[in-house]
């Protein structure tokens, strides 16, 4: 299970490679392995 997750975010990692900010990364992994507490600070 826990390689299914490692090889899901390595996947959307390559395909991300244009993203300027990290947060934005780190949000769509977070939604895309359905994490649902996903904490969101706007500066």
């Amino acid at each position: 299970y826990v390689e299914g997750i490692n090889n899901q975010t390595k996947v959307i990692k390559r395909n991300a490679f244009g993203f300027g900010r990290f947060d934005r990364f780190r949000l769509k992994v977070l939604l895309h392995h359905q994490y649902k507490d996903v904490k969101i600070r706007i500066a």
